[in-house]
C-alpha cells in the first residue's frame, strides 16, 4: 500500500497469473486500496485477450469507484464474453453518478437481452430517478413474447424500487388490464405491477389494489394483498 505506484504493475501481473481464489482476493484488495494510482495499469488490462483478466480489472475499477473510469468501461458492454459484460454493468452500478446512469440507460435499450435486463435491475437498485421516462416507455412495447414480457417485468420492478409517483398511473393501468388472449403473461405483468405499487406505497394506488384482491387470478389477488400489507408496514 505504501509503495503503491511502484508495485501496482507487479501486483496486477501476479493477479493475472494467480490460480488460488483466496490469493486473488488479497491481490485485488491491495489494488483497490491503491486507488487512483492503480487505474492506468488496470485500464491497460481491459484489452487483454484473456476474459478473466479483463473481468478482474473491471471489478477492481468498480470497487475504486472513480468517475474517470467510465469512458474506458463503456466499450466493454459489447465485449464478446457475457461474463465481462455482466461485470461491466456491476462496475457501472458501483461507480454510480449521472454519467454511469446514462450509460446504463443505453444498455437498457440494447439488443442483448441479458445485458438489457441486468441494466434495468441496476437502474432500480441505485434508484435512478432519471431512468423513469425510459422505464415507462418500455412498458408500452407491443408484443406478448417471453422476451418482451420479461423486459417489462424488469422495468416494473425497477420502477417499484425507484419509488416514483410518476410510475403509479402506468402501473395501475397494467394492474387493471384484462385480456382475452395471453392471459397468463398479462397476469405476470399485473402481479409485478401490484408488488411495485406496494413498494412505492402511494395511497392513490390503494383503491386499485383493494379491487385486485378480489381478482379472478389467485396470483394477482395474493400479490395485491401482499402489496397492501407492504403499504401498511411502510406507513403505519
Amino acid at each position: 500500500t505504501f509503495l503503491s505506484d511502484k508495485v501496482v504493475r507487479r501486483l496486477m501481473i501476479l493477479l493475472t497469473e494467480e490460480t488460488v481464489a483466496a490469493n486473488r482476493k488479497i491481490l485485488s484488495d491491495l489494488l483497490v486500496r491503491a486507488g487512483a494510482t492503480a487505474i492506468p495499469v488496470l485500464q491497460e488490462h481491459l484489452f487483454d485477450d484473456r476474459w478473466y483478466v479483463v473481468r478482474n480489472a473491471i471489478a477492481i475499477l468498480g470497487e475504486i469507484r472513480n468517475q474517470d473510469s467510465l469512458p474506458h468501461l463503456t466499450p466493454l458492454l459489447e465485449h464478446k464474453d457475457i461474463r465481462v459484460r455482466r461485470e461491466t454493468i456491476r462496475a457501472l452500478t458501483k461507480i454510480g453518478g449521472q454519467r454511469a446512469v446514462n450509460i446504463l440507460l443505453q444498455a437498457a435499450e440494447s439488443d442483448d437481452q441479458e445485458l438489457r435486463r441486468q441494466a434495468l435491475l441496476s437502474l432500480g437498485a441505485i434508484r435512478a430517478a432519471s431512468a423513469i421516462p425510459t422505464l415507462i416507455k418500455l412498458l408500452d412495447q407491443s408484443g406478448w413474447n417471453r422476451r418482451t414480457v420479461d423486459i417489462k417485468k424488469d422495468a416494473i420492478r425497477a420502477l417499484g424500487e425507484i419509488r416514483s409517483s410518476e410510475a403509479i398511473a402506468p402501473l395501475t393501468r397494467i394492474l387493471a388490464r384484462r385480456t382475452l388472449f395471453n392471459r397468463a403473461l398479462n397476469d405476470e405483468l399485473r402481479v409485478a405491477s401490484a408488488m411495485a405499487l406496494g413498494e412505492i406505497g402511494d395511497e392513490s394506488a390503494r383503491a386499485e389494489l383493494e379491487n385486485a384482491t378480489r381478482d379472478r387470478s389467485s396470483t394477482v389477488a395474493r400479490a395485491a394483498v401482499q402489496a397492501l400489507m407492504q403499504m401498511e408496514k411502510d406507513n403505519p
